[in-house]
C-alpha cells in the first residue's frame, strides 16, 4: 500500500473525489449451528480504478476475496459457526482499506435456536403444539418424535422434559403422544361409551346384523380393540380408529350366526377395549324348543334323575323301602303326567307295583304292555327291563334262565350297554353267587366308560361287604371309594384300607385327595390328616390352598416326612398374623432348605416375635445373619427379607462386594400395577440419560430407584407408555436413614447410587471432602445428563482451588475436555487454566470456542504468554484476539509489540497504537512507517499525521521517499486545501529543498504562502530564495493574493503592493469568470465588465485589480455546472483610507484625496512630487 495519492504530470497534481460504493450497509446472516454459511457483497469505485484489501475482525468470518483491483469487485466470504452455541451471536466488521480511503462493513451472525416449524408455524410452546395436534394429527407425531422437539422445553421445565424423554422412546407409537398431552394438561383423556348395556334375544330363527353405537368424548388418539366371545357372534371390524368416527359416532355391526345356535341359552359377548379401559356387553340368545315339549323334556329328566336319586339312596339304608315307594311313586306319577304312553314309565309303574307286592295288577300291566315292549319300534332297553320285570313275576328257575340267557346275548352283542350288565348282576347265578366276578363286571364296564352312579353304587355295596376287593387304587378303585365318601358309605374298616393303601401310593390322586377331604368330614382321625398331608406331599402340592391340611398336620403331630417343609412352603407369607407351631420354629432353628421367600418369612417371624422368646432368636442368629448376606449376594428382595434388612444388618457383615451388592436392594421399590396388559415399568431419572426397563410380573415389578427425581412408565406389549391413564401404587420397602451410613464408605462409582448421595440438596449441588470423588464420578459419566455435569464441573473446580488441592485441580484441569461444555462454564475453566499456567490449552479452548465471558485480565495474561511462547510468529487469530484485547485497555507490551508488528486495520486503529507505544517508550519507527505509507495510499489523514511524519523523519532508519512524498503531500494540502499543517513540516521541507536545491510546485507555493503567513519565518529564509521562486511564478503569470505579504522581501512584488485581488477556489480546469464594476462618484449607470478568471494552480483563480480613493468595486463570479453558468461567489473592494501605499500609485491616490478634500496646496505639492519621480524613472531605467 505504498502508492501515492495522485500523480505529478507536468507540475500538476491531479487530484480527484475519490470513494467507495458498497452492495449493502451491513450483513447480517442467520445459520445453524456447526454451519458453514457463505455470501457475498459488491463493491465499486466512484471513478477511476481502486485498488484495495479485506480484513475480517473475527477469524471465523473468512473473505475469501482478501484484495481486489478495478472499478467493480464482488467480496465472497464464507462463516464458520465451528462450536457457537444455538442463541448465541457474534458481532465483527469487514475493514477494507483501499486507495479510495477506509471503509467498515459490520456484520452480525445469529446462530439460530433449533425451531420447530409446522404447517401452522413456529411451534414455540405446548400450546402451540395441543393446537397443531388437534388440527393435524400426523403432523404433530411426527413432529412429537423429530429430534427438535426437545427444544421446546425451557431450563426450568425438567420434569416436563423428563415426561418426554420416556415418552419418546418408541418412534411413531401415536399412544405415547396422547398420553403426552394428558400428562401435560394439554387435553383430557378421550372416553367412550355405547347406547345398549347388553342384548337379550330370543329365538333367533335367520342370521341377522345388529349394531351397537358408541359414541366418545374429547379428541385425540383413539384405537380400540373389539372381540366377540361366542361361537355364534363375528364383528365385522376387529379394531376402531379415532378416523373410524364421525360426529364422535362409530357404529359396529356384529353377526348373529343362527347355524350357530343351539336350544336353550346361548351366551356371548362383546369386548371393547384399549390398555387402559374394558367394557364388556353381555348378548344372550334364548332358542326354544317347540315350547312346551322342551320344558316337559326338562321335567322328565328330573324325574328320572330324582327316581335314580332315590334309588340309591335305599341301597345304602338312606330311606326305608315305604318311603322309596312313595317317593318313586310320585317320580313315575311326574312322568305318567308327562307322557302317558311312555313304555318306560309304564314299565316304572310295574316295578312300583311288584315292590308294594301287588302282583296281578303288575301281571296286568305286563300283559296289556308285551305287544308294544316287543314291537318294531321298541328299543332293546324297553325289552330287556321287559324280560326282567317278567322274572320278578315269575320264579320258574328255567323261565328264569331263559331271561337271562337271553339279555345275555344281547348284552355280549353290546357289552357298551351298561344296564344289561345291571340286569344281569340281579339275574345271572353266577353273580349273584359271585362277588368277585360281580366286582369285575363292574370294573369291566368303568373301563368300557361307563360312569353311571347305579353301577358305582352297586360298586360301594361290594367293597362295604368285602373290604378286601380294594388291594390297590387304580382309576375304578378311587372313584368307588369317592363315591362311598360321598353318600357317608366308608365305615372305620374301609377308611383304615383305604388310609393303608394311601400310603403304599406312588403318584398323587386329586380325586384321592378329595375322597380324603371328604372323609375327614366324617372322621377327624389323626390317620385320616397323615393321609391327606402324605397324599400331598407325594404330588409336591404347595400353595395356601393345602395349607390347612399341613396345618392339622403339624397340631397333631403327625410323622409324615417333610411336613414342616410343606407347612412353611404352603402358607401365605402376606399374612403376618399366623402364628408358627413352636415344633415348626425348633425344627427350622436347626436347619433350613425353604425356598428364600419362605425363609425369609420364616426369620422374619422370629425377630418380629423376639421379644417373646429371646432365647429362640438366639437360636436363630448365626442361620440368619448367614442367610441375609447370601441374599444380599443373590440381589433377592421382598418385604420379609427389607424387614431382616433393616433388623439383622450390622456395618461388620458389609464387606465390600457385599456393601456393592446391596446398594440396590436398600432403595428397591414394590410397583403394583393392576392391569394385566402392563408388561413393564420404565425409570427414568431427570439427571441420568436413557432409561431403565424392568419386568411385571403378576401385577408386581421390584425396582431399584434411587432419590425423588424420576418418572415412571408402565409400558404394554406395543411399546404405548403411560403414566397417569394407569393407576400403579409405589411403595419403597426399606427406610435408608441407618443403613446408609453403612455401605456409604464402601461404594464408590456406581452412578446411580452416587447421584442418590449427591443430590441429597436437590437445589443445590454442595461439594464436601466426603463426596468430592463422587461429584467427580458424576462429572465424567456418560450417563449423567449434561446441563447437571455443567453445575458439577464447575463447583468441583472451586472446589479443589479453595481446599488447596493443587494437584487435584491441575490433574482435573488437564483432563477435562470443553466438546459438551456452555460459554460461561467454558469461561471458567479458562480462566483456571491461565491462572494454573495451562496456556497452551487454555488458548486452544479460546481459539476454537471463543473467549466470551472469560475476564479480560486473563485473556491478556494468556495472549502475552502466547505471544512470547510462538517468538511473536504471525497468527491471524492471535492478531484479532490481541487488538481486542488492546481496545479493552487491558494490554501490556508484548502485546503491543505484537501488534505493531501485524495488525492490518483503519489507520485510526493503527495511530492509535502508535499512541500506546510511544506512552510505553517502545520503539515506533514500523508502525509509523505503516500508518504514513496507509495514509498515502488510502487519503485518510489523523490529526496526529505531522507529528509521525516529524518523528519518522528523524528516525535513523526512515525511508527518505516516503518522507518527502509525505512532505510533498502536506504542501499540497495546506496550498490548495487549506489544511492545518505543523510549522515544522516547514522547516523539514526548507531543510530538503536547502540540500538539494530542488522542490515541485506546490512545494514552492506552499512555502511563499507559509512565509507570507508567518513574518517570524519569513525573516530567517533567504530573499534569494523567495525572489527565485516567486520570479519562476510571476514569469509564468501566476500570482496569489499572498504576494503582496513577500513584497516587503521581494522586490519583484513591488507592483503587487498596489493590487487588490479576488481568489475564487474550485475543481482543476473548470471555467470561471468574473462580473465586475467599479462604482465611483462619476459613474451614474455601471456596466459590468466580464473577464475570465485564470486558473492560477490546481482550480485556485485570481483576478487583480487597481482601486483609488473613493472606488468600489462590485463583483460576482459565475461557474459553468453541467452546462449552466451559475453564480457561486460575489462580493465587495473598497479602497480604504488606511490603504496608503508608497510609490507613484500611492501618490496619484493622495491627489484624489487632497482634491477630495478641496486642500489645493496639498494636492500642487503631492503632484509636483509625482512629475518629479516619474520624470527620473523615464530617464533612468530603459526596456531591455
Amino acid at each position: 500500500m505504498q502508492e501515492k495519492k495522485g500523480q505529478m504530470t507536468d507540475g500538476i497534481w491531479e487530484c480527484e473525489d475519490r470513494y467507495l460504493k458498497f452492495s449493502c450497509q451491513s450483513l447480517e446472516l442467520s445459520v445453524r449451528p456447526r454451519e458453514r454459511a457463505e455470501g457475498s457483497f459488491q463493491i465499486s469505485t466512484g471513478n477511476d480504478e481502486a485498488k484495495g484489501e479485506i480484513y475480517s475482525s473475527d477469524t471465523r468470518m473468512q473473505s475469501l476475496t482478501t484484495d481486489f483491483s478495478g472499478r467493480e469487485a464482488v467480496i465472497e466470504y464464507c462463516f464458520l459457526t465451528g462450536n457457537l452455541e444455538p442463541g448465541s451471536q457474534v458481532h465483527g466488521e469487514f475493514t477494507i482499506i483501499s486507495s479510495e480511503g477506509e471503509y467498515t462493513l459490520p456484520y452480525q451472525i445469529n446462530v439460530q435456536k433449533p425451531q420447530l416449524e409446522s404447517s401452522m408455524g413456529s411451534i414455540r410452546n405446548l400450546f402451540h403444539f395441543a393446537n397443531l395436534a388437534k388440527a393435524n394429527w400426523a403432523e404433530a407425531v411426527e413432529l412429537f418424535y423429530s429430534p427438535e422437539f426437545i427444544t421446546i422445553f425451557h431450563k426450568n421445565d425438567k420434569d416436563l422434559e423428563t415426561i418426554y424423554l420416556g415418552l419418546s422412546r418408541n418412534p411413531g407409537n401415536e399412544e405415547n403422544v396422547e398420553e403426552f398431552l394428558i400428562e401435560t394438561n394439554k387435553k383430557t383423556a378421550i372416553e367412550y361409551h355405547t347406547d345398549m348395556e347388553g342384548f337379550m334375544l330370543e329365538n333367533v330363527m335367520d342370521s341377522q346384523i345388529r349394531t351397537l353405537a358408541i359414541t366418545r368424548s374429547g379428541w385425540g388418539y383413539l384405537k380400540l380393540q373389539v372381540r366377540a366371545e361366542g361361537s355364534f357372534l363375528t364383528l365385522e371390524h376387529d379394531t376402531i380408529m379415532d378416523a373410524d368416527f364421525e360426529d364422535d359416532l362409530y357404529r359396529l355391526n356384529f353377526t348373529i350366526d343362527a347355524t350357530k345356535l343351539r336350544h336353550g341359552i346361548n351366551k356371548g359377548r362383546l369386548i371393547i377395549e384399549d390398555t387402559c379401559h374394558k367394557m364388556s356387553i353381555p348378548i344372550q340368545v334364548m332358542m326354544q324348543e317347540g315350547g312346551l315339549r322342551a320344558e316337559q323334556k326338562r321335567q322328565e329328566k328330573r324325574a328320572v334323575i330324582a327316581l335314580m336319586k332315590n334309588y340309591i339312596e335305599l341301597k345304602f339304608h338312606k330311606i326305608t323301602r315305604n318311603i322309596w315307594v312313595e317317593r318313586a311313586a310320585e317320580a313315575i306319577g311326574q312322568l305318567q303326567d308327562l307322557n302317558p304312553d311312555d313304555l318306560m314309565t309304564q314299565l316304572y309303574q310295574v316295578q312300583i307295583l311288584t315292590t308294594r307286592e301287588r302282583y296281578n295288577e303288575a301281571r296286568y300291566w305286563l300283559d296289556k304292555l308285551e305287544p308294544d315292549a316287543f314291537g318294531k319300534e321298541s328299543d332293546m332297553l324297553v325289552k330287556c327291563y321287559y324280560l326282567y320285570l317278567e322274572t320278578l313275576l315269575n320264579k320258574d328257575e328255567s323261565y328264569l334262565q331263559a331271561v337271562t340267557d337271553e339279555i345275555e346275548q344281547i348284552y355280549r352283542r353290546d357289552e357298551t350297554q351298561w344296564y344289561l350288565a345291571w340286569f344281569l348282576l340281579y339275574l345271572d347265578q353266577e353273580y349273584i353267587r359271585n362277588p368277585e366276578a360281580r366286582w369285575n363286571l363292574l370294573e369291566k364296564q368303568f373301563k368300557l366308560g361307563c360312569s353311571s352312579p347305579i353301577l358305582f353304587c352297586e360298586a360301594v355295596l361290594l367293597f362295604q361287604s368285602h373290604p378286601s376287593f380294594i388291594l390297590e387304587l387304580g382309576q375304578f378303585e378311587q372313584n368307588v371309594i369317592w363315591y362311598a365318601a360321598r353318600y357317608q358309605m366308608l365305615d372305620a374298616n374301609m377308611i383304615e384300607q383305604v388310609q393303608y393303601l394311601c400310603a403304599r401310593l406312588k403318584t398323587y390322586s386329586n380325586l384321592l385327595f378329595r375322597t380324603l377331604c371328604e372323609v375327614y368330614r366324617t372322621n377327624q382321625s389323626p390317620q385320616t390328616i397323615t393321609a391327606i398331608c402324605r397324599l400331598l406331599i407325594l404330588g409336591e402340592k404347595q400353595g395356601t390352598q393345602y395349607f390347612q391340611w399341613y396345618a392339622l398336620g403339624v397340631a397333631n403331630e403327625v410323622r409324615v416326612t417333610r411336613l414342616y417343609e410343606y407347612y412353611m412352603m404352603s402358607l401365605d407369607i402376606r399374612d403376618k398374623t399366623i402364628i408358627l407351631p413352636k415344633m415348626v420354629l425348633m425344627y427350622f432353628a436347626y436347619q433350613s432348605n425353604l425356598d428364600y421367600e419362605h425363609n425369609a418369612y420364616l426369620y422374619a417371624y422370629v425377630v418380629r416375635n423376639r421379644d417373646k422368646d429371646p432365647d429362640l432368636e438366639r437360636n436363630y442368629r448365626i442361620a440368619m445373619e448367614r442367610f441375609v448376606v447370601d441374599q444380599i449376594r443373590l440381589g433377592h428382595m421382598n418385604e420379609d427379607l427389607a424387614f431382616l434388612y433393616e433388623n439383622i444388618l450390622a456395618p461388620q457383615m458389609l464387606r465390600d462386594d457385599t456393601a456393592y451388592a446391596f446398594a440396590p436392594l436398600l432403595f428397591m421399590h414394590r410397583i403394583t400395577v393392576d392391569n394385566p396388559k402392563i408388561t413393564s415399568v420404565v425409570v427414568v431419572y431427570e439427571k441420568i440419560n436413557g432409561e431403565n426397563s424392568y419386568p411385571v410380573m403378576d401385577c408386581t415389578c421390584l425396582i431399584p430407584i434411587y432419590g425423588s427425581e424420576y418418572r415412571l412408565f408402565l409400558q404394554d406389549a406395543e411399546g404405548s407408555r403411560f403414566t397417569r391413564r394407569i393407576a400403579y401404587t409405589n411403595r419403597q420397602l426399606m427406610q435408608t436413614d441407618r443403613l446408609l451410613s453403612f455401605v456409604g464408605p464402601s461404594i464408590e462409582g456406581r452412578l446411580s447410587f452416587d447421584m442418590y448421595l449427591c443430590e441429597q440438596d436437590a437445589n443445590y449441588v454442595t461439594i464436601t471432602q466426603d463426596n468430592v470423588f463422587r461429584f467427580k464420578h458424576l462429572a465424567e459419566s456418560e450417563q449423567v445428563i449434561e446441563s447437571f455435569k455443567k453445575e458439577i464441573r464447575v463447583k468441583l473446580l472451586r472446589f479443589y482451588y479453595e481446599n488447596d488441592m493443587i494437584g487435584e485441580l491441575d490433574t482435573y484441569l488437564d483432563e477435562i475436555e470443553a466438546d459438551t461444555m456452555e460459554s460461561d462454564e467454558r469461561a471458567e475453566f479458562i480462566r483456571f487454566l491461565i491462572s494454573r499456567g495451562m496456556f497452551d490449552k487454555a488458548y486452544q479452548w479460546v481459539k476454537r470456542y471463543g473467549m466470551s465471558g472469560v475476564n479480560m485480565k486473563s485473556i491478556a495474561r494468556l495472549i502475552s504468554k502466547r505471544i512470547v511462547a510462538s517468538k511473536f510468529t504471525r497468527e491471524d487469530f492471535l492478531i484479532n484476539v490481541s487488538y481486542y484485547i488492546y481496545k479493552n485497555m487491558k494490554y501490556d507490551e508484548n502485546i503491543l509489540q505484537y501488534l505493531m508488528m501485524y495488525y492490518e486495520g483503519q489507520t485510526t486503529h493503527l495511530r492509535n497504537i502508535w499512541k500506546s507505544a510511544v506512552e510505553l517508550e517502545l520503539p515506533v519507527d514500523d508502525i509509523m512507517h505503516r500508518i504514513l505509507g496507509q495514509m498515502r495510499f488510502t487519503h485518510v489523514i489523523v490529526p496526529e499525521k505531522d507529528e509521525i511524519l516529524l518523528s519518522y523523519a528523524v528516525s535513523p532508519e526512515h525511508d527518505d521517499t516516503l518522507v518527502q512524498e509525505l512532505l510533498d503531500d502536506a504542501a499540497y494540502a495546506y496550498f490548495v486545501q487549506d489544511a492545518i499543517t505543523d510549522s515544522r513540516i516547514f522547516d523539514q521541507i526548507y531543510i530538503r529543498y536547502r540540500k538539494s536545491g530542488e522542490a515541485q510546485t506546490p512545494v514552492k507555493l506552499a512555502l511563499l504562502k507559509f512565509w507570507s503567513e508567518n513574518p517570524e519565518k519569513k525573516a530567517q529564509v533567504a530573499r534569494d530564495i523567495m525572489s527565485v521562486f516567486v520570479g519562476e511564478f510571476l514569469r509564468k503569470g501566476i500570482y496569489f493574493p499572498f504576494f503582496k505579504e513577500l513584497s516587503d522581501q521581494v522586490v519583484l512584488l513591488h507592483y503587487y503592493r498596489n493590487k487588490y485581488f479576488v481568489e475564487y477556489r474550485t475543481k482543476p480546469d473548470s471555467k470561471v469568470r468574473i462580473h465586475y464594476f467599479v462604482d465611483s462618484e462619476k459613474e451614474t449607470n455601471p456596466v459590468y465588465e466580464v473577464e475570465e478568471m485564470k486558473d492560477m494552480y490546481e482550480g485556485i483563480h485570481v483576478k487583480d485589480f487597481c482601486l483609488f480613493q473613493g472606488e468600489v468595486l462590485q463583483y460576482y463570479v459565475t461557474e459553468t455546472l453541467d452546462g449552466n453558468e451559475q453564480i457561486t461567489q460575489s462580493g465587495t473592494l473598497t479602497r480604504r483610507p488606511e490603504d496608503h501605499v508608497q510609490g507613484r500609485f500611492g501618490m496619484l491616490n493622495d491627489i484624489m484625496v487632497s482634491m477630495s478634500l478641496h486642500d489645493e496646496i496639498t494636492a500642487q505639492k503631492v503632484m509636483k512630487e509625482y512629475m518629479e519621480e516619474d520624470y527620473s524613472v523615464r530617464e533612468l531605467f530603459r526596456v531591455l
